[in-house]
């Protein structure tokens, strides 16, 4: 079970995938607290207000008390509506067309929910990291999570025929061959621990010879140890990674292994393969996999905003856009 960062299901990105453009718009509505319409229900600032009431304090660290007067937050403002409004009629065509069994759903509410709240070891942690990640507070997160959970398993099901052909991908790689150019670096993999002691037994298993992959996925203690410690190909002059970390990646040669290697997160068992001294093109083998992930998620996109069209246009979806930015003179 993956764990679930606790912000990407609050922040306004809940539904990354807005099609403001295409909504409906009534200009305005002759009752000025009224922001949108779903079928006959007209909605109001007072019910968006609610949902979003845990930004609220981040809104006004960025535009102040009278952040609501501020042109810029009533832009968005907009796109909160908007997005708020997504997710309702979301929600309500996954429940329509029987798309999500309520218990199994509230099942895995429960379970992300203990899942997340075990990462941070005791309640008054998980508590303050409900709320720096701007909810209200554990209810809040849990209402939020199970629209996530429902509208992902609206496009799970819209999706699960979805498929790249190889034809697809060949045209991908000779079409952007470009992106495919590398610089001098290599594919780097680390072992990561927070304490030396910890790092320095790890090392001695290598040294009797045991494979680095796996060790990685038993005792690294960061995200990377899910793929073996892959932390990508990494050019010597233009990576991401820290200073320290990539002086002795620069170093070392074909193969070998190198360690602990202290960095202000910690300590770091450090591998290289395929170094390579000059600029070159890896070959469609190697990022044939990366390819079509890409293609694959094109294609969800697509497909996610014909759902939202359509749930706008079953539902009837109106935005007012004047009761939000103001009529303009």
């Amino acid at each position: 079970m993956k764990f679930r960062k606790i912000a990407s299901v609050v922040l306004p990105v809940i539904i990354a995938f807005s099609l403001y453009s295409c909504i409906n718009k009534g200009s305005s509505h002759k009752d000025p607290e009224v922001v949108a319409k779903i079928e006959k229900e007209f909605v109001k600032k007072e019910e968006v207000n609610e949902y979003y009431s845990g930004l609220e304090n981040g809104f006004i660290d960025q535009y102040g008390e009278d952040y609501k007067e501020s042109d810029d937050f009533k832009q968005i403002y907009l796109d909160l509506v908007d997005q708020y409004v997504e997710q309702r009629v979301l929600v309500q065509l996954a429940k329509d067309e029987g798309v999500v069994n309520e218990s199994d759903i509230q099942e895995k509410v429960d379970e992300e929910f203990e899942n997340m709240k075990s990462v941070f070891g005791n309640d008054e942690a998980f508590s303050t990291a409900i709320i720096n990640s701007r909810f209200k507070d554990e209810e809040d997160y849990k209402s939020k999570l199970k629209i996530s959970l429902i509208i992902e398993e609206l496009i799970a099901k819209e999706t699960e025929n979805l498929k790249v052909s190889n034809s697809e991908i060949e045209s991908y790689y000779k079409e952007n061959s470009d992106k495919f150019v590398r610089g001098p670096g290599a594919d780097v993999y680390h072992i990561f621990l927070n304490e030396e002691s910890s790092a320095l037994k790890v090392l001695d298993l290598l040294d009797n010879g045991e494979d680095f992959s796996k060790l990685a996925e038993i005792h690294s203690q960061d995200g990377s140890a899910s793929v073996g410690g892959y932390l990508g190909y990494q050019e010597f002059e233009n990576s991401q990674l820290v200073e320290e970390f990539m002086e002795e990646v620069r170093d070392m040669e074909e193969g070998e292994v190198r360690g602990p290697v202290k960095t202000q997160f910690g300590y770091h068992i450090i591998k290289v393969e395929n170094v390579n001294e000059d600029e070159w093109t890896e070959d469609l083998d190697r990022v044939s996999k990366n390819i079509e992930e890409t293609l694959k998620a094109e294609k969800i996109n697509e497909v996610m905003d014909s759902l939202i069209q359509k749930a706008k246009d079953k539902y009837g979806v109106k935005i007012y856009e004047d009761n939000i930015l103001g009529k303009k003179e």
